[in-house]
């Protein structure tokens, strides 16, 4: 399946902080991540309902960016998040 039409759950044996530079701190019991304001932006529209292609778009109308922009590196943030273990398939 292509990672666009995956959808992702947040990983629940995480905490999850606002960073004072309006990014998070998540936590988990073998290590801490910080995603900065833009990743924090995917972070929230990702609720295990929507696919990445989704979570790309909204992110892009967010921004007023061209969704062709904002969609590789969408992805690969959330690939990166699952091989983490923060973000699980719904």
């Amino acid at each position: 399946m292509n990672i666009a039409d995956e959808t992702y759950i947040r990983a629940l044996n995480l905490t999850v902080r606002r960073g004072e530079d309006g990014g998070l701190l998540l936590e988990t019991y073998f290590g801490r991540y910080t995603l900065n304001r833009d990743a924090r932006q995917v972070w929230q529209f990702i609720d295990g309902h929507r696919p990445v292609h989704v979570v790309a778009e909204l992110v892009a109308e967010a921004r007023g960016e061209d969704h062709d922009a904002v969609h590789g590196p969408v992805e690969e943030l959330c690939e990166r998040l699952a091989e983490l273990g923060l973000l699980e398939r719904a």
